[in-house]
């Protein structure tokens, strides 16, 4: 039987999931009152504008008091998260893995949107670094993303600034109005409506919800993040841009490089001692040959990979140790070096710093 994702997903607790992005609820009967909006944004503390309910089927829904948005969670999320299509944003909040999001075509859909221009997201990406460049890791403004980098992940405060040194890591408010506004100020609203960034027609961009920013080289895409731990189904990071180079960190023994999946995983392999360069790739699937072939032509003296993709003990195949021998395979016949596969015992390297901080 064919399953309804929709359905799925409309089943999911509505409240539960805007608290994870607009703050706490106050029950109020048998509805919940919320003073923000996934459409609008944050009003007062004292202006409960948003309520939401359950209707005679038993699916939650909300409505805006101020703006006049409703919906399901599906239409919650796709305000939330930046998504265009209903199908996208079911399939994100079940978990399911879904790159290209079937079309869903309703009687009351939208002329379709111009596609994002590629040159203002450069643009966007670019001035983003520029404004993140020399930020005080100290500074209130983004206290809760990095205690979560430093209490929750465990990566030494002195890593953390290191990454914010070298470009790889910055942050935008942790508040989600402030967030708005530091990215229109900063960036300007023209340019980030351009380039996806902002939708247009939405009081807050997506991207305020996730504060943590990776810059991905030739700031051609960058990674945003949230600054805790996701709720089940939910997506923990979202890359915008077009992300032909892997994050690179340079270490003290060119002689050796690790390949990680994505940026938390480059600051758990120093973390953890490692002194050679440190490739991040974007998932263990998303590299190709020319990529590590074009690095050791730039990196000649780099004669032995260690490859620690993700360790997927749980999942059918385990898809992190079957790229990791894919990856064996292309190093040793294509660049003719030594690849050594060093999976964690399970999850990934940031599982495997976490477990020796607790020992």
């Amino acid at each position: 039987m064919e399953r309804d994702l929709f359905a799925e997903a409309k089943a999911l607790d509505l409240v539960a999931f805007l608290e994870n992005y607009l703050g706490n609820g106050k029950k109020e009967g048998k509805s919940y009152r919320f003073t923000a909006c996934p459409q609008c944004g944050q009003s007062s503390a004292k202006s409960e504008k948003l309520s939401v309910t359950a209707g005679n089927s038993g699916t939650q829904h909300y409505r805006c008091y101020r703006c006049g948005a409703a919906g399901t969670i599906i239409d919650a999320a796709m305000a939330i998260w930046g998504v265009h299509e209903p199908l996208e944003a079911a399939k994100i909040l079940l978990g399911e893995n879904a790159p290209r999001a079937v079309v869903i075509k309703r009687s009351d859909s939208k002329p379709a949107e111009p596609a994002n221009d590629p040159q203002a997201m450069t643009a966007a990406i670019t001035r983003i670094r520029q404004v993140t460049a020399n930020q005080n890791i100290n500074d209130p403004r983004w206290r809760k993303a990095v205690a979560y980098l430093v209490e929750e992940r465990c990566i030494p405060k002195a890593v953390v600034q290191e990454a914010m040194k070298r470009l790889i890591l910055g942050f935008i408010p942790d508040d989600v109005s402030n967030a708005a506004q530091f990215l229109e100020r900063s960036v300007g609203r023209e340019i980030l409506e351009a380039s996806g960034l902002w939708k247009p027609g939405k009081k807050i961009p997506g991207i305020s919800f996730r504060p943590i920013v990776s810059f991905f080289p030739k700031l051609t895409s960058a990674e945003f993040r949230i600054a805790r731990s996701p709720v089940e189904g939910e997506k923990k990071a979202m890359r915008y841009g077009v992300g032909s180079y892997p994050w690179f960190w340079r270490g003290s023994n060119p002689a050796a490089t690790m390949l990680v999946e994505g940026a938390i995983d480059i600051m758990s392999a120093v973390a953890l001692g490692y002194e050679g360069n440190i490739l991040g790739l974007p998932g263990a699937n998303s590299w190709q040959p020319e990529m590590l072939e074009a690095y050791q032509m730039k990196n000649p003296q780099t004669q032995v990979y260690h490859i620690c993709t993700d360790n997927d003990v749980n999942q059918k195949d385990n898809p992190g140790r079957m790229w990791a021998i894919k990856l064996k395979g292309i190093i040793e016949k294509n660049l003719r070096k030594r690849a050594d596969i060093t999976l964690p015992e399970s999850g990934d390297l940031n599982d495997a710093l976490r477990r020796r901080n607790k020992t």
